[in-house]
């Protein structure tokens, strides 16, 4: 939503700065940042210099990413890059490490876990999920009609 809406990386929160700086140094073969290293110095310079009046441009597949399996810091990671807080998650970590991915992998292997059964497990994952989904989408949506994405004067 927020390329097709073609804002200028000024405009937007530090988190935006952040995933463009993370492909700028990706493009540039930055893997490991020295702050002592002139050449990591005027990377960082010149994207601070020239790329905050480029408009933001990501390509959303290669930057959010469950890594095959979601896990809470996965999940965290993901809040972290598009602003949203994660205190409505915070209290499903327990449910999303242990519930959510060690039951998925239990069904996907048809493996028994505990004294739940894969019909319950299945239940359970599913109303939890629904309502995480149900949370996530509505703080995107939030967002989108609050704009809370962009800076404010005040920042």
């Amino acid at each position: 939503y927020i390329n097709s809406q073609k804002h200028q990386c000024s405009e937007l929160k530090d988190n935006f700065h952040q995933i463009m700086l993370g492909k700028h140094l990706s493009d540039q073969r930055i893997s490991s940042l020295d702050g002592e290293n002139i050449h990591h110095q005027k990377v960082l310079f010149s994207f601070f210099k020239e790329q905050m009046q480029a408009i933001f441009k990501i390509n959303e597949e290669k930057t959010i990413s469950t890594k095959s399996n979601l896990n809470y810091d996965t999940l965290s990671l993901i809040l972290l890059q598009l602003g949203l807080e994660d205190e409505n998650f915070e209290t499903k970590k327990v449910f999303i490490d242990e519930k959510l991915l060690d039951g998925r992998n239990s069904i996907a292997h048809g493996n028994k876990q505990g004294k739940t059964t894969p019909k319950d497990l299945y239940t359970e994952i599913k109303t939890e999920l629904l309502d995480m989904i149900e949370n996530f989408h509505h703080l995107i949506k939030e967002s989108i009609s609050d704009q809370t994405y962009l800076k404010t004067t005040r920042e």
